[in-house]
C-alpha cells in the first residue's frame, strides 16, 4: 500500500511539473530559429569588384561619385540581392538594394542611432 502512495505521489509531481518543461521547450526552439534567421539575414560581406557586372553598374550609377561602403550579399526566399551603404559628401548615409540582375529594388536613408531633432521625418520614429 505504501509503495502505491509513493508511486501516485511521483506521478502527480510529474504532472504538476510537466507544463513548465513543455513551455520551456518551444521557447528554446524559438530562440534557435531566431538565431538561424538572424544569421541568414546578415549576409556575406563583399567588395564592389566581387559583384556581378550589372550590380556594379547599378551601384555606381546610384552612388554618383559618393563612397560605396559595406556591401552585403543576402538571400531570402531563394532570391539573391545585394545591400550597399552609400555615403555622400555631406556624410549622409543611405542603403540601396539591388537584385542579382542589376535592377534596383529600393533605396532608403540609413536609420539614425539617436532620436535627435535633426533626424529627418523618414528616419525618426513615428509620433502618431
Amino acid at each position: 500500500m505504501k509503495l502505491r502512495k509513493v508511486t501516485a505521489g511521483l506521478v502527480l509531481t510529474a504532472f504538476a511539473l510537466a507544463p513548465g518543461f513543455l513551455a520551456a521547450q518551444p521557447a528554446a526552439a524559438q530562440d534557435q530559429t531566431t538565431k538561424n534567421k538572424d544569421a541568414k539575414h546578415k549576409g556575406q560581406t563583399m567588395t564592389l569588384d566581387q559583384l556581378p557586372q550589372p550590380v556594379q553598374q547599378t551601384l555606381n550609377q546610384e552612388a554618383q561619385g559618393a563612397a560605396v561602403g559595406t556591401i552585403k550579399q543576402e538571400t531570402r526566399r531563394g532570391k539573391t540581392f545585394y545591400v550597399a551603404e552609400i555615403t555622400d559628401q555631406s556624410g549622409k548615409k543611405r542603403h540601396v538594394r539591388v537584385n542579382e540582375d542589376g535592377s534596383l529594388m529600393n533605396r532608403r536613408s540609413a536609420r539614425r542611432q539617436d532620436n535627435s531633432p535633426s533626424a529627418s521625418p523618414n528616419t525618426s520614429p513615428s509620433t502618431k
